[in-house]
């Protein structure tokens, strides 16, 4: 039986496919009646659902590589740069980052929780803004030098609570899956 964690799965899959991955075109529905509660799902609609999750992933993770690949830049060049240039360290993972595929990381996927009255759709929108989000901090990390990187504190990644309120609302609902929140963003 498919049980509990839906916001853990469903919405830190765009964090996972991190570990490879300007702007995502990645929008993600499941294909499930939006209407349906994710308490209510039948086993072909969690097949459905997670297929659908695990596409969108990959689709986010091409859309935002380069913004992935010098965010991973740049923690490698903050380690660098406590014993050595954290510049060329950056610039070193920021290359092999490019060179390789982006690949969706593996994660479980169980939207099915007991006891949540929030709809797929609800689900849906908290995802997709959470990525819209993710997005716009993934931009800007792309949009700048290694260089620039290491010697400013980008904006978008500052802090402060970039939660999307459509995910706030769904915390709400899903009491019992709160604790777990995987909400894709870099701050918050």
């Amino acid at each position: 039986m498919h049980s509990n964690n839906i916001l853990k799965t469903l919405l830190a899959t765009p964090l996972l496919v991190g570990a490879l991955a300007c702007g995502s075109n990645a929008s993600f529905s499941s294909g499930v009646d939006g209407t349906k509660k994710a308490s209510e799902l039948s086993d072909a609609d969690v097949t459905a659902f997670c297929d659908a999750a695990k596409a969108t992933a990959l689709d986010f993770a091409k859309d935002n590589k380069a913004g992935f690949c010098k965010l991973s830049g740049s923690l490698a060049g903050a380690l660098g740069a406590i014993g050595g240039d954290g510049t060329a360290a950056c610039e070193m993972t920021v290359t092999a980052c490019e060179a390789a595929d982006a690949t969706a990381g593996a994660s479980t996927c169980t939207p099915k929780i007991d006891n949540c009255d929030a709809t797929i759709a609800e689900i849906e929108a908290c995802y997709n803004d959470s990525m819209d989000a993710l997005s716009k901090t993934l931009d800007e990390f792309g949009s700048q030098s290694c260089s620039d990187l290491l010697t400013k504190t980008s904006s978008g990644a500052a802090g402060g609570d970039t939660t999307p309120q459509s995910c706030k609302d769904l915390a709400t609902k899903c009491p019992s899956a709160a604790a777990q929140v995987g909400i894709p963003s870099l701050g918050g």
